[in-house]
């Protein structure tokens, strides 16, 4: 698989899916996307975690940065396919009261539209 982010937009709606590696090597490229994404007026985000194995304490560091940062600006921003480990690791760090995780992008998205 490659390192690359993956991004498309289905309506409103940005569908990011991160590497099978989240590491500090990834997130100026990810940084840079939302950015991207912010500037053109952008307001809804679903992370994919589906391929994901591997986060490191940095990448998790950004994402939880993030998270807080969209919320501030009134963005909306969402999880799906988070594996088992990063599931319990977000229980026990009280992550998985800051990120909404769905367990699918159908159940994501219809959470984002019965908000509007």
């Amino acid at each position: 698989m490659s390192e690359e982010i993956y991004h498309t937009s289905i309506q409103e709606l940005d569908l990011i899916k991160p590497p099978r590696n989240l590491n500090l090597y990834i997130i100026h490229n990810l940084k840079s996307l939302i950015q991207k994404l912010e500037s053109q007026n952008r307001k809804k985000y679903i992370f994919d975690f589906k391929d994901v194995e591997f986060i490191d304490s940095t990448c998790l560091g950004f994402l939880i940065q993030t998270n807080i940062q969209l919320k501030k600006e009134n963005l909306i921003i969402k999880f799906i396919n988070i594996n088992d480990n990063f599931q319990h690791i977000f229980h026990v760090s009280g992550l998985s009261e800051e990120f909404r995780v769905f367990e699918s992008l159908e159940e994501a998205i219809y959470s984002i539209w019965s908000r509007s």
